[in-house]
This record gives structure tokens, C-alpha cells and sequence, in this order.
């Protein structure tokens, strides 16, 4: 592809980015839209009638002066005119700045539910994405202060083109080559702000993930989750070093490319400041030899000068919108990524209570932009109502079995049936509206005791009969009980008033969401880390005694589950190296054996999940 052509594509990419940013605009609030173009509009045009009303002053002081008479009457006239549109602009002024600032805020807040409502329905390959990830922070990152500048720019290209529109109107009134020399006076300006323009989108695309990097260490060093082991091993200068040389050179690449446009903008003043100066003696000739009155004279410099200001206003809003460019094609890159894991068409209902569990068949997956599979042509079965024991060595495979039964993602090979059906034929929420799941790293939402629980099924109101029974039999009850406002107190300390729990006690809430929800199928994938033995072992017990028909599976290190258990698999290498009770697995002295006899002495990896 020639240069010429790579300028075009690069030009009608840009035209087509700028296209849906208007959409945008335009869908944020259509009303408010039309009346802030419409005020644009109405606003380009008072200007010129303000400029006509001077000239037409103007003379009549000019013929005054020489006739030696004065038209009092007509001059009042055409002065309270001028009064009149001063009055009138100013309010449109105030109108337009009011409107504005509205239309920020909405546009503003609807920006971020388009980017909510995009993150909600992406799947979890999105996340484990690193370039999909410089996307989404660069986008997520600067939606706070760019749609407001992206509106502004808008808003600016809008009334500068409607008032050159009248001012070209109204220089062909005195000679049509007029136009083109007003257009060929910005020329120079454009093609300088289009080609660097384009050179600054290159240059922040090509540099996002270093921005990202610079961001995440920024995070680092003012976030409380690093905050300890940044003072405990004295990393805070160290990151602070690496940040200041990661941003010292995105400034020296950024000030390199600046310094280079500004002389540039600097030569093609010089046909602006060319084309007003010949403009001038033209018009003062005409003047001189008797074509124009002063008046007119005074109008068509006014009206050329602005034009000119507004040629500039106007490039200025071009370069902004394409510097802005960078964000919107992050933001539509974002919106237009389909999830991976999608419903079929015509997805098969799943039954209303599971009779028969989950059958795993040839199951193989590798995890998104990696290359080792994780699982490899997995066969298990996990019928219902068992209490069932997945274990193995660390990376053998358990989380992401426990991810696939949830369908967050869809195998390589093989398939997941629930009461024999694919698990890919059915909707999602379907499937997910019969398990609870307590993963490793659950959530600490910064809400109530009662919201923590309670958000695990919020297609009811909040039961606090319910959310106390759960509370009761994961153990939190206690420590909730011991708050200031019980359940209705914040936890963590995100929000003013909230107070902190301990590991073992947000274990313990999260463990409470899940039986809440009450779901024919609970997971606890090493949810206890935390809680002590024997506040574990109380919840175990309320977990063995739940009803029958519901299935529980769970992974653990902690062996003396794993003598209640009905079945236990063992995974290594992401295949089922063995699966029986604890009886038939001890007495075959495989790998859960080994596993058991290692943790039993207090070496080895153990039964590690």
C-alpha cells in the first residue's frame, strides 16, 4: 500500500471513528443535542448580524460628518438593534453554557453505562487477555475526563463550521474568490494537524501497554493491598524509581514529537497572516476608489478576521477529535469484542431440579493465549446429591475444572453434560441459576453484612431471617453479631463508617453468601484458608447435613473432610489420576496416598488445592 493510500485509509478511519462518536453523542440525550445544535447554530449567526447593524452605524456617522446632519432617529434605531442582538447573544451564551454542562454530566454518565454494561457482558477470557487488558484500562482509565472533552470538541467543531458557513456566505456577497482563499488559508494549518495527528495516535497506541505498566505501579505505590509488603521489604523506592523512569521517557517521546509539530504550525501561520494582510489592502482599495463605504469596509474586515479565528477554532476542534481518536477507537474497540462463551440460538431448558449431576467427557482446555492445556481429555462423573472431594498437587487442574462446570469458559475437546445436557446448549444464566460457587478470591464488597450475604440471590428482597441462618451456619453470626449496627453495618474500610474484618471472618461471609442462595449445587473451591479447624469443622458438618438431593463438591487440604467425603477424585497434570473413597484410595496406595502420608508427617506438597 503507497503512502497516498495509507493517508486515505488512515483519513477514512478516522471519519468513520468520528461518525459513532457523534452516534454517541447523539444517543446520550437526542433532545438535549438538538437544542445545544440548534443554539450552535443560532449563535454562528448573530455575529455577522451584529457586524451588518456596525457598518450600517458606521456610515451614518461617516454621512453625518460630511453632510453635517445628523439622522438621530435611524441612528437610534440601528443602535438599540445592536443592544437588542448583544442581549440576545449573551443569553444564548448563558443558554448554551447551561445546556452544556448539563449534557457533560449526562454524557459522562452515559459513556461509563456503556462501558458497564460491555464489561458485564464480556466472559472471562477478556480478563486473562493482556492486550484486550491495554484496551479496556486505557479505556476504563480515561473515561473519566475524556467524554467531556470529546463533547467540547464536538461542540466546538459544530458552531465554528456553521459560522464559516455565514461568513463564506457573506464573502461571496463581495467576490466569490473569496472563499477559496479563506480555504486555502487553513489548508496548510490542516495538513499539518492531520499528519501529526495521525503520527500522535501511532505513537499512543504503540506506547499503550508502557502507559498501562506506568499506571499499575502507580496503583501499587498508593493502594492499600501492597502497602505492607511494600514497607516490609522497603520496595516503595524501588517502584517509585521504576515509575519515574517509565514516565521520564513517555515524556521524551511525547516532547520530541511536540517540538517538531510547532515549527511546523509555526510555517503555516504564514499563509494565514498572507491571505488577511492582502485581504485588508484589497478591501481598503475598494474602499478608496469608492466601491465600499467605510462601513462596509469595517464589516468585511470583521467579518474576514473572525472567519479566520474560527478557521483556526475550527482546526483546533479537528486536532482535538483526533487526538481524542485514541480513546474512541480504544472505547469501540471495547464495545465491538464479542464474548467467547456465548448462549445458542434456541438455547435447551435445563430441568427444574437436577436428577442425575454432571458427566465430564474428553474434557480438554487451555486457558486463552497460552499454550499448555490445563486439562487433557478429562473423564469424571459427579452425581447428585454426593458429597464430592476434588484434590491433587497445585496445578493439577482443580479451580478451572470448578470454572468449566460453571461454563465461565467452553473446553478445547470434549463436553460438559448436566443431566445429560451440553452444558454449550444451554443459556448461562440457566446453568448458573442452580450452583453457588465460594471461590478462593470472593469478593469483599464494601457494603452491608446483610448485602454481602444477600447478594447471591437478588431476584427476592433481602430475607433477614434467611441471611441470619446463613450467617449462623458458616459461623459469621458471631462476629456480625459483634458489630456496631449488626447487619446493617459497612465492612471493610473502603467507605467511611465501614469496619474490617479478618480474613477467616470475610471467609466465613462469603461461605454465608453461598448458603443463602441455597442453589442445588454448592462448590467451595478452598474457601477456609483462614478459619480455624474447629469453626471449620462446624461448618463441614452443616455442609454434610444439608439435603440430599443437593450436590456438594469441594477442594480442600485439610485431610479430615476428606474421610466424610462420599467420593474423592485426585487430578495431577490436569487428567484423574485415581477417584474412590478414602477407604479404596488408602488402601490402594496411589498418588492420594503419597499425598495423605507426606501431609501426615508435615512435609511434601500435600493435598494442596
Amino acid at each position: 500500500m503507497s503512502s497516498f493510500q495509507t493517508y486515505l485509509h488512515s483519513g477514512f478511519s478516522a471519519l468513520q471513528v468520528f461518525r459513532r462518536a457523534l452516534k454517541l453523542v447523539w444517543k446520550s440525550n437526542p433532545v438535549w443535542t438538538g437544542i445545544s445544535i440548534a443554539l450552535n447554530f443560532f449563535q454562528a449567526s448573530l455575529p455577522l448580524a451584529i457586524f451588518y447593524l456596525t457598518s450600517l452605524i458606521i456610515d451614518q456617522l461617516v454621512h453625518a460628518f460630511r453632510a453635517g446632519e445628523l439622522e438621530s432617529g435611524r441612528l437610534g434605531f440601528f443602535l438599540l438593534g445592536l443592544g437588542g442582538l448583544w442581549f440576545i447573544n449573551g443569553l444564548m451564551g448563558i443558554a448554551t453554557n447551561w445546556l452544556q454542562e448539563l449534557q457533560q454530566l449526562q454524557f459522562n454518565d452515559y459513556i461509563a453505562g456503556v462501558i458497564q454494561e460491555q464489561s458485564i457482558r464480556l466472559d472471562m477470557a477478556f480478563y486473562e487477555n493482556p492486550e484486550l487488558q491495554d484496551t479496556f484500562y486505557k479505556t476504563q482509565y480515561e473515561a473519566a475526563y475524556r467524554p467531556w472533552q470529546l463533547l467540547q470538541s464536538v461542540h466546538q467543531l459544530l458552531q465554528s463550521s456553521f459560522y464559516l458557513g455565514m461568513v463564506m456566505v457573506f464573502l461571496f456577497a463581495l467576490a466569490w474568490w473569496l472563499i477559496p482563499v479563506l480555504v486555502l488559508a487553513g489548508l496548510p494549518g490542516l495538513l499539518v494537524r492531520m499528519y501529526y495527528s495521525r503520527r500522535h495516535f501511532a505513537l499512543d497506541r504503540q506506547r499503550a501497554h508502557r502507559e498501562r505498566e506506568s499506571w499499575f505501579l502507580h496503583d501499587l505505590l498508593t493502594q492499600a493491598s501492597a502497602a505492607r509488603e511494600l514497607r516490609l521489604y522497603r520496595a516503595g523506592v524501588h517502584f517509585r524509581q521504576r515509575y519515574r523512569a517509565l514516565r521520564e521517557q513517555l515524556f521524551k517521546d511525547k516532547r520530541t514529537l511536540l517540538s517538531r509539530q510547532v515549527i511546523f504550525d509555526a510555517f503555516s501561520q504564514l499563509s494565514e497572516v498572507l491571505a488577511l494582510t492582502g485581504l485588508v489592502a484589497w478591501i481598503a482599495f475598494r474602499t478608496l476608489s469608492g466601491a465600499l463605504s467605510v462601513g462596509a469596509l469595517v464589516m468585511y474586515l470583521q467579518a474576514f478576521q473572525r472567519g479566520m479565528t474560527q478557521l483556526r477554532s475550527a482546526l483546533g476542534a479537528l486536532a482535538a477529535l483526533h487526538g481524542h481518536r485514541l480513546f474512541l477507537t480504544y472505547l469501540f474497540d471495547f464495545l465491538d469484542l464479542k464474548p467467547r462463551v456465548q448462549d445458542p440460538t434456541s438455547p435447551k431448558p435445563l430441568p427444574g431440579v437436577i436428577a442425575e449431576g454432571f458427566r465430564v467427557e474428553n474434557l480438554t482446555f487451555t486457558y486463552p493465549n497460552q499454550h499448555q492445556p490445563i486439562l487433557k481429555d478429562l473423564n469424571l462423573g459427579l452425581k447428585r446429591g454426593a458429597r464430592i472431594a476434588i484434590v491433587g498437587p497445585n496445578g493439577s487442574g482443580k479451580s478451572t475444572l470448578v470454572k468449566l462446570l460453571a461454563r465461565y469458559y467452553d473446553p478445547d475437546k470434549g463436553r460438559i453434560l448436566l443431566d445429560g445436557v451440553d452444558l454449550r446448549e444451554c443459556a448461562q444464566d440457566d446453568l448458573r441459576s442452580k450452583m453457588s460457587i465460594v471461590f478462593q478470591d470472593f469478593y469483599r464488597y464494601p457494603f452491608t453484612a446483610l448485602e454481602n450475604i444477600s447478594i447471591s440471590d437478588l431476584h427476592r428482597d433481602a430475607d433477614l431471617r434467611q441471611v441470619q441462618e446463613a450467617a449462623r451456619a458458616s459461623g459469621a453470626a458471631s462476629a456480625i453479631d459483634g458489630l456496631p449496627r449488626h447487619y446493617d453495618t459497612l465492612l471493610g474500610n473502603t467507605f467511611y463508617g465501614g469496619v474490617e474484618l479478618s480474613g477467616g471472618q470475610w471467609q466465613q461471609v462469603a461461605i454465608a453468601r453461598a448458603f443463602y442462595a441455597d442453589k442445588d449445587v454448592l462448590i467451595l473451591d478452598e474457601p477456609m484458608s483462614a478459619i480455624d479447624p474447629l469453626v471449620e469443622q462446624q461448618i463441614f458438618e452443616e455442609i454434610f447435613n444439608l439435603e440430599a438431593s443437593k450436590t456438594v463438591i469441594f477442594i480442600t487440604h485439610r485431610l479430615y473432610h476428606l474421610m466424610q467425603a462420599d467420593h474423592i477424585i485426585v487430578l495431577d497434570q490436569g487428567q484423574m489420576a485415581e477417584a474412590g473413597t478414602f477407604e479404596e484410595l488408602m488402601a490402594a496406595k496411589g498418588l492420594f496416598y503419597r499425598l495423605f502420608s507426606r501431609q501426615q508427617v508435615g512435609g511434601g506438597e500435600g493435598v494442596d488445592g
